[in-house]
């Protein structure tokens, strides 16, 4: 059985790392849309009985991850050559 500790880190760090990898997969290029229902789940569960900083601290990792899964877009939107046809 895991101590308190090691149990604590794994749901701070861990959960909120899926929960933004679940978002990231649920983006329509990806296209598991069904996720998206269940990807929050994982970072509820980081943020059942934590403290405010270790809130901040999962929200944080979720939002990193999935903000950098999901950039890829801006560069395909940039060099879209359909756009400046002629």
């Amino acid at each position: 059985m895991m101590d308190r500790p090691k149990t604590r880190i794994y749901m701070l760090y861990f959960f909120p790392l899926l929960s933004g990898a679940l978002l990231f997969l649920s983006f329509p290029e990806k296209d598991f849309y069904l996720l998206a229902w269940i990807a929050l789940a994982p970072l509820l569960i980081a943020l059942y009985g934590a403290k405010k900083k270790e809130a901040f601290i999962a929200g944080l990792l979720t939002g990193i991850v999935y903000f950098f899964g999901t950039a890829y877009w801006i560069y395909h939107s940039i060099n879209a050559s359909f756009f400046f046809e002629t």
